[in-house]
């Protein structure tokens, strides 16, 4: 499983809102949506920030290797 599927299946149970999600994150809604979507990669602070509001279950290295 890739990043962006971790991160779709993350969103979907964590019940939160993506907007809510992304501002936790401090990023805006579209871009949020382009990450899950697989249209964007974040950078590495945003990928870092992703793992730990998953506590781990998007890792930041996983972006990597998508």
């Amino acid at each position: 499983m890739d990043a962006r599927e971790k991160l779709v299946r993350w969103l979907a149970d964590s019940g939160k809102m993506r907007i809510e999600v992304a501002a936790e994150l401090a990023i805006s809604g579209p871009f949020l949506t382009q990450l899950a979507g697989g249209h964007r990669r974040p950078g590495l602070d945003v990928a870092v920030r992703i793992e730990r509001l998953t506590g781990g279950a998007v890792r930041a290295t996983d972006w990597s290797a998508a």
